[in-house]
């Protein structure tokens, strides 16, 4: 039980982190004038942000700022969820297949 809660809590870090880690590289004042806020998340886009305020030099990176957030998708940031779950899930199965054929038994 306690090692599904860690996953379930691990998996629902890496959802979060996958928006806190994205964003785009804005080069231009053409490509800043274009973008019309952000969508982040990764691999399912689920955050959608409104187009930031602030005026750095470019080329700048532009990612997750809270006060900008205008909605968050449920289900894509549900798939995210059970990629992240999954991948922990085969991860922990893998270990222990590979530590069941290096265990030496005893007789």
């Amino acid at each position: 039980m306690k090692k599904i809660i860690i996953a379930i809590l691990l998996a629902g870090v890496f959802t979060f982190l996958s928006a806190a880690f994205d964003g785009r590289l804005i080069e231009t004042h053409q490509e800043r004038i274009e973008v019309d806020g952000l969508t982040l998340g990764y691999p399912f886009p689920y955050i959608k942000q409104a187009e930031s305020l602030r005026e750095p030099p470019l080329p700048a990176f532009f990612g997750l700022e809270l006060r900008k957030i205008r909605s968050i998708d449920v289900i894509p940031m549900t798939l995210n969820f059970m990629f992240y779950l999954s991948i922990l899930s085969g991860f922990y199965i893998l270990l222990k297949v590979i530590r069941s054929k290096t265990s030496f038994g005893h007789y």
